[in-house]
């Protein structure tokens, strides 16, 4: 019995190691993965984007606006680990446009900036590319009583020393000039007459049915003026006006009276202050003339008041009365024309002081006191003349070499059985000589 004690000792052991063995066996069993849901690691689980949600946009580097990617982070699942989780493949760099993303909206777009408005080229700018219209040239307007202007280019115009360059048309040099010229029939002029005279003033002034009278001469010449009024067929003179009492400027108050009634006679010196003034004076009662001042500066205006008359003088007691007779400037729309009468550089060089120089810029000037001296510079600096006429016969005067020296075109009025005779429209002066009629 002893001897099999051991032996059941062992049995003892080996069925209780046994029995051990079996319940740890169970215990280490390997676990069968249960089909529970988990995320596979490989394929990462959808993200859901919030709706429609627009992203204000960011500037970049450089400047250059431009929207953001409109990402979000990878859903985490349950059974990810820490350690177990991969690498983040990252929101896709922004260099990267692969990935697709939600478009931003249209109002998330920035608005365009407003666009500056352009800058006014400088004069220089204006030269070369003409980007801003210059301002206008005074070019004449269409006018119902205009002229067709031609062009410099087709016809001989005396040149130009204004501002806005006179068009004198020359007929008498260029007759055929009148070719290229096509005035509308209903066109409205003024005209501006002068008698075959010599060292006398006379000139009539027509426009409408008004006819005025610049001086009368003296006693001879007023018989070569009453021919041109009859060859005209002028019948009645409104108003005769006098620039200074001298005889080669009233002395013919008689003779051209009774031949073409004069309506009113204006003077700007005292009725006795020459001997050619009383007589003048004593005729114009028995006459019934009605005599009338007329004042420095004053102002006479002619038809619809297109044509005007302004007149001036130095009036100065240190001159003689040559030069303090009247300036007469004539104007019609943009011409003008300025009547010196016998005003010598003393006197021109007065009036500088007495009125605005633009009151002495003319196209055409009747020379003062018949060409027999030059022009006080600046006197002609401020009338600028592109024709000279002269109320002489061709003479070698000092006014003559000074014209010359001038470049300045003239014109005698006592030539050969002819009248010479200006007019405009306003716009563009025209010279001819108009033969005398036969007796």
């Amino acid at each position: 019995m002893r001897k099999l004690l051991p032996v059941l000792l062992v049995l003892s052991l080996l069925l209780f190691a046994g029995a051990a063995f079996a319940d740890v066996s169970t215990v280490l069993k390997p676990v069968t993965p249960s089909p529970v849901p988990t995320a596979e690691p490989a394929t990462p689980a959808p993200v859901t984007r919030a709706p429609a949600t627009p992203v204000p946009p960011t500037e970049a580097p450089g400047g250059i606006i431009q929207p953001m990617l409109n990402t979000a982070p990878p859903e985490t699942t349950a059974a990810s680990k820490p350690t177990a989780t991969p690498k983040p493949t990252g929101t896709p760099k922004t260099t990267v446009a692969s990935t697709p993303t939600a478009t931003p909206e249209p109002t998330a777009t920035p608005a365009p900036e407003a666009t500056p408005e352009p800058r006014e080229p400088d004069a220089s700018v204006h030269s070369v590319l003409n980007t801003v219209p210059p301002e206008p040239t005074k070019v004449p307007a269409p006018d119902p009583f205009g002229l067709e202007v031609p062009p410099s280019s087709r016809i001989h115009v005396l040149p130009s020393a204004t501002e806005e360059p006179p068009m004198i048309v020359d007929l008498i040099h260029n007759r055929s000039a009148l070719e290229n010229v096509h005035p509308k029939l209903d066109a409205q002029y003024l005209h501006i007459w002068f008698p075959i005279i010599a060292n006398a003033d006379e000139a009539l002034i027509i426009y409408g049915d008004e006819v005025w009278l610049l001086d009368c001469g003296d006693k001879p010449m007023a018989e070569r003026g009453v021919k041109m009024l009859r060859d005209l067929g002028i019948t009645k003179i409104d108003k005769l006006f006098n620039s200074h009492p001298h005889h080669d400027h009233l002395g013919g108050l008689e003779i051209t009276n009774k031949a073409v009634p004069i309506g009113e006679l204006l003077i700007c010196f005292p009725q006795d202050s020459t001997e050619t003034m009383v007589e003048a004076m004593d005729y114009a009662r028995q006459a019934k003339i009605p005599v009338t001042f007329y004042n420095n500066g004053q102002v006479f205006t002619m038809g619809n008041g297109n044509v005007s008359l302004k007149f001036f003088f130095a009036d100065n007691n240190d001159l003689d009365m040559n030069n303090n007779s009247a300036f007469t400037l004539v104007q019609y729309r943009a011409r003008r024309m300025l009547f010196t009468a016998d005003v010598d550089r003393p006197g021109q060089q007065a009036i500088l002081s007495r009125v605005d120089r633009a009151d002495l810029r003319a196209e055409i000037i009747k020379y003062p006191h018949h060409g027999k001296t030059g022009l006080f510079e600046e006197f002609y600096q401020a009338v600028r003349p592109s024709l000279a006429i002269i109320t002489n016969i061709n003479t070698d005067w000092n006014g003559i070499g000074y014209l010359k020296m001038k470049n300045v075109p003239f014109q005698f009025t006592c030539t050969i059985d002819a009248y010479l005779h200006l007019y405009t429209d306003g716009y563009t002066w025209f010279m001819e000589q108009v033969p005398m009629k036969e007796e």
